[in-house]
């Protein structure tokens, strides 16, 4: 049996302060301190790999290292730069969009999710969960586990990231009401959207909508019907990106919302008075209702009070005014 490698468990370097070299690192990458001791240090290098400064009472330069650290996007490729240069007085190597050597002489390439050649980290949840695009010739890989795609598949069968987003609809102050986030990540930074994210690999689109609202949100244990699906060509700027579109009726005076992962903040909007919305997130909202609405005239469907249904088909009866 041969051996099985599963990735690269950690990076070791020497310094010659670990105060400094741990203030440094936290500065310049925000990187999580996972333990120090007398004369050592130890980071998390997101969710599977660690970094490890060890102190020396001299750093010699054939000890020195050289390594990569990946980060989101231009704009936090263009922040690390800045301070490197600025503050720490760090010269960039030409020839590379982020390369600099650390006070102690290691190294660093720092290269941003979008590059094309790290498409192997699809399988990676904290890239699945940024909604990384990759184009080219890398997109014969496929999401679901890093499998490269099926030579039975013609070239010109479109590939696409999947997702799945949940409109929470209930009645508030006389109106049906949706939950919105405020976006903290891009795009659409500081817009209001629905609650939602990419589909891991494995992952159902049902479970994925309840595990998006959950961890944004904090809503968890309602019952979420399926939609439609939205899949029109540009819908996304970060590429093609096919939505699954769930639906939940609840009570918002029983439901305690509150800003989870890649929300700035919560908050109900009358459905006939939304904000700007990012993606098409209004055209879901509007499905959302018709869908509601198609299934008051089944006798089966007990969810929405009566009520409330004679409020939904005046909604309904507004939105198509």
């Amino acid at each position: 049996m041969s051996v099985q490698v599963y990735g690269c468990n950690h990076v070791a370097i020497e310094v010659g302060s670990r105060e400094e070299a741990i203030a440094f690192y936290q500065d310049v990458f925000g990187l999580r301190l996972l333990d120090q001791g007398e004369g050592d240090a130890f980071f998390a290098l997101g969710e599977h790999q660690f970094l490890a400064l060890f102190v020396v009472p001299e750093v010699r330069p054939d000890r020195r290292r050289h390594f990569g650290i990946m980060v989101r996007d231009e704009e936090q490729l263009a922040q690390v730069r800045e301070k490197i240069t600025r503050k720490y007085g760090l010269a960039l190597i030409p020839g590379f969009r982020c390369d600099f050597r650390d006070p102690w002489g290691n190294q660093i390439q720092v290269v941003d999710l979008h590059d094309e050649s790290l498409v192997w980290l699809l399988p990676y949840r904290e890239v699945q969960k940024a909604g990384i695009i990759f184009r080219g010739e890398e997109d014969r890989v496929a999401p679901q586990g890093g499998r490269p795609a099926s030579p039975d598949l013609r070239p010109e069968i479109a590939r696409f990231a999947l997702t799945a987003d949940v409109v929470v609809l209930g009645l508030r102050e006389e109106e049906i009401s949706v939950l919105l986030i405020e976006r903290k990540t891009p795009p659409y930074v500081g817009s209001w959207a629905l609650p939602g994210g990419f589909v891991e690999a494995g992952e159902e689109p049902l479970r994925a909508a309840a595990r998006e609202l959950a961890e944004e949100t904090e809503v968890a244990g309602i019952p979420l019907w399926e939609v439609a699906v939205f899949g029109r060509s540009g819908r996304d700027p970060r590429g093609p990106v096919v939505s699954i579109v769930h639906v939940a009726w609840v009570d918002p005076a029983l439901v305690d919302a509150a800003a989870g992962s890649d929300a700035s903040a919560v908050r109900w909007f009358p459905v006939v008075d939304l904000p700007s919305l990012a993606f098409d997130h209004r055209e879901m909202i509007l499905a959302a209702c018709r869908f509601l609405g198609e299934k008051l005239a089944s006798p089966q469907f007990g969810v929405v009070s009566g009520a409330d249904r004679d409020l939904l088909r005046r909604l309904l009866v507004r939105l198509a005014g």
